[in-house]
Parts: structure tokens; C-alpha cells; sequence
């Protein structure tokens, strides 16, 4: 499975919205806690206690290393992205979230590279 896109979560672009707490891979782990609320208020089954546990994330740029720890946190499964971030990535650019040893929950990264990269 895959986190909520987006646009199916009604959320504006952090660029939008202009609040720093709005990077793509935050607004991703708020809809899939949405869902999950939604789905526990209809009776429903919310699925896994970590909020994406099993589930995989497609970014275009490299998550900050607070939205790294928020999806460490979350449980991702696995992270990809296009463009790296050396002023603030998380995921290898400038610190290597995913596989610190001192937390308990490690997932795997793919940076996708077009040719020319």
C-alpha cells in the first residue's frame, strides 16, 4: 500500500500554505492518520497500530530530517524520491535517518535517478 496522495487529502502544498510544518511527507502521515480516525469512528477496521506501517511514500524531493523521524515514527515502510536535499535531507544528504541504530524502526530508501544524475 501507498500513503493518501495528496490531492485526495483536501491539503494545500507547504509551498501554499506557507506554515513550516507543512512539507509533503507531514501532510501524508495527517491523512493517513485521518483515515484511519474515519475509519475507527464508522466502526470500521483502522488497520495497523503505527499509523503506516506496511505503507510506502513517492516524494519529489528528499524529506527533511523532521519529516525523516515523523515517518520513522509513523513506521513507512519504504521512501522514494527524485531530487536530494543537501541543506536539510534527511534520507542521506546530510543525515541518514532511516538507518540511525538508536530507534527501533529502520526502512529502506531509494533516491530515483533520471539520466544525467
Amino acid at each position: 500500500g501507498a500513503l493518501p496522495p495528496l490531492g485526495a487529502a483536501g491539503e494545500r502544498s507547504f509551498y501554499e500554505a506557507a506554515h513550516p510544518l507543512r512539507h509533503a511527507a507531514l501532510l501524508c502521515v495527517r491523512a493517513q492518520a485521518r483515515r484511519q480516525r474515519g475509519a475507527r469512528a464508522s466502526g470500521g477496521d483502522p488497520g495497523e497500530a503505527y499509523l503506516c506501517t506496511g505503507l510506502d511514500i513517492v516524494l519529489s524531493d528528499e524529506p527533511c530530517v523532521m519529516c525523516a523521524m515523523a515517518l520513522v515514527h509513523g513506521r513507512i515502510r519504504r521512501v522514494l524520491y527524485r531530487r536530494r536535499d543537501a541543506r536539510a535531507g534527511g534520507l542521506g544528504s546530510v543525515e541518514k535517518v532511516h538507518a540511525l541504530e538508536s530507534t527501533n524502526h529502520r526502512f529502506r530508501v531509494w533516491r530515483v535517478a533520471e539520466d544525467g544524475d
